[in-house]
């Protein structure tokens, strides 16, 4: 539907996933540019599955709301089409297609349970199965973190939106206009579900149904799985819908999810304990035994015999003479050195919260836009 002119001027979006890789793999086969924004926090996994499909990649924003505010600035100075990731017509009807065919193989479904982000995948199902089964009913489930189709549909003022969820595809602060139009009509209710339950429901898929989902595909299930009852007797199809979740955080959730179940000899260390026992064996080999306390990291005992290490020189040596600071200043801003206790580290709860500059993702380098 696009002109001779917008194809030559290509295409901008903002997604967390999904929406993402549907505009370059749509780009690439229509020959177009495309530009795809993506918040800072959005697993690996995504960003690279989304250049293998040709398009540019600039991560910006702690979330998909600043994502896409920046993504309309690059359309409106490119002059590219921005494609939005749920609150258009034209995407809410594609999106609904999934809901014609789950009816067509089963088309006795008594209710239809949809994840609900900005709200495009719902609507879309709402209409198409809807206009097939009056009767069915629509669920939508969001992650606590982010309630906000819900608090839109109720007025549901004491539940807030912000912060990291392991839902991060569905994690939108606030649905779109017309989406929220649409789930009016034909939503009957909205329900919530807890990290732990979304953790739960990604490893049941893993062990039981042998299928890698991510959090914002567990949803449904998750929501089956903590009320129960809201479902027991009726005829119940869950739209599991994407498979984009990072390695180590899914070998990560399947650990914990067999801690939980008692599974002898399992064993599970939360991040920041996996990152001190890392620095700890990492530093053994050096000659020196490490030990963290209140983040930093001070030698304890020597282990004998004493090895040189490659990059400080032997352990005597290391002790007769006082060694620099081992940071270095660039500007006003300091830098940890390579010995320094007070190493770098940005896990994915702070991903979110922190103000990062628009980076640019090629081939495997983040550089600044």
């Amino acid at each position: 539907s696009l002109t001779a002119r917008e194809r030559a001027a290509g295409v901008v979006a903002a997604s967390a996933g999904i929406h993402a890789q549907a505009v370059a793999w749509h780009a690439a086969r229509l020959g177009l540019d495309a530009t795809i924004v993506m918040p800072v926090s959005t697993p690996l996994v995504k960003i690279t599955g989304t250049e293998k499909l040709g398009a540019e990649i600039v991560l910006h924003g702690p979330g998909v709301a600043e994502a896409a505010a920046h993504a309309l600035e690059i359309a409106s100075r490119t002059g590219a089409i921005f494609i939005h990731p749920y609150d258009d017509d034209r995407i809410i009807a594609g999106q609904g297609t999934a809901a014609l065919e789950i009816l067509e193989d089963r088309p006795d479904i008594d209710t239809l349970v949809v994840p609900v982000g900005g709200g495009g995948l719902i609507a879309g199902c709402a209409v198409a199965a809807k206009d097939i089964n009056p009767a069915i009913e629509i669920v939508g489930v969001e992650t606590e973190m982010y309630p906000s189709m819900r608090n839109a549909l109720f007025g549901e003022t004491d539940r807030r939106t912000g912060g990291y969820s392991i839902a991060d595809g569905i994690s939108v602060k606030s649905p779109g206009e017309r989406t929220l139009k649409i789930a009016r009509k034909h939503i009957a209710r909205v329900d919530i579900v807890r990290e732990d339950d979304i953790e739960s429901a990604i490893h049941m898929l893993s062990e039981i149904e042998k299928q890698v989902v991510e959090g914002a595909g567990a949803v449904p299930l998750a929501a089956v799985l903590a009320n129960p009852d809201a479902f027991a007797g009726k005829r119940t199809a869950l739209l599991i819908s994407g498979g984009n979740i990072d390695t180590r955080l899914l070998s990560s959730l399947l650990m914990r999810g067999l801690v939980r179940l008692g599974a002898p000899g399992a064993t599970w260390y939360p991040d920041q304990r996996s990152a001190r026992q890392s620095c700890y064996r990492r530093h053994i080999n050096c000659g020196t035994r490490r030990k963290h306390r209140r983040g930093r990291a001070r030698t304890l005992v020597p282990r004998r015999p004493r090895p040189a290490c490659p990059d400080r020189g032997s352990y005597r040596s290391s002790k007769r003479r006082r060694r620099p600071s081992d940071r270095r200043r660039v500007g006003r801003r300091r830098f940890p050195g390579p010995h320094s206790g007070n190493k770098l580290r940005v896990g994915l709860t702070d991903q979110a919260s922190l103000a990062y500059p628009p980076l640019k993702y090629s081939s495997g380098r983040l550089s600044p836009c």
